[in-house]
């Protein structure tokens, strides 16, 4: 097993402790790429028709998500907290 393999697989077990994270994180990379194949068709969307911006917020999202989805699984929560912190960045999301 190289490095790189143990590095991929130590992320995916991080990742997979934290699906809601993970799925939204990947959500946001997502729409990100929708946003960039439509830039050159030209597809303007009003008031202001600018998704380079769409799209660089909806990557930069995406990838703090993600960067949370593997990094708190290492924090000590209590269940109740885990719900809590996990269920305000869902709203949070949701609401951006």
């Amino acid at each position: 097993m190289t490095r790189l393999d143990f590095i991929t697989d130590a992320v995916q077990r991080q990742l997979r402790l934290s699906p809601a994270l993970t799925r939204l994180g990947l959500l946001g990379m997502g729409l990100a790429g929708v946003c960039v194949l439509a830039m050159p068709l030209g597809i303007q969307i009003p008031p202001e028709g600018n998704l380079i911006e769409t799209a660089t917020f909806d990557a930069a999202l995406g990838f703090f998500l993600l960067t949370l989805a593997v990094l708190s699984p290492g924090v000590s929560w209590s269940e109740r907290g885990k719900k809590l912190w996990v269920g305000a960045l869902v709203g949070m999301r949701s609401a951006a």
